[in-house]
């Protein structure tokens, strides 16, 4: 229970605003959500 706080809190503060960038670019480049990520080799790991 005491994690749950946390966890909901960094969802809603990161999670989602990085799901609708997500979105937005997929939308913008014309890609899926995985090409997405190769607008900036950065990423790749």
């Amino acid at each position: 229970g005491v994690f749950l706080i946390p966890y909901l809190l960094i969802v809603f503060v990161g999670g989602i605003p990085i799901f609708f960038l997500e979105i937005a670019l997929g939308q913008f480049m014309k890609a899926g959500s995985i090409n997405v990520w190769n607008i900036a080799p950065l990423f790749k790991g």
